[in-house]
């Protein structure tokens, strides 16, 4: 019971992380596509239809 069940993921493997704070690249990038979608949301055409839309369920 005390056997791992899995094999341990070589360096290789592990998704990068960023330099200085060991944090993984896609914290950052989930970052800047909420900060993409908010502004798209808010200054698009299409985000102000969207809204309308959303508005009215």
């Amino acid at each position: 019971m005390d056997k791992p069940l899995i094999h341990p993921i070589n360096a290789y493997h592990m998704p990068p992380v960023i330099a200085g704070i060991d944090v993984h690249v896609g914290l950052a990038i989930s970052v800047v596509l909420a900060v993409l979608a908010h502004l798209g949301l808010r200054c698009a055409h299409s985000g102000f239809a969207l809204r309308v839309v959303g508005g009215n369920l």
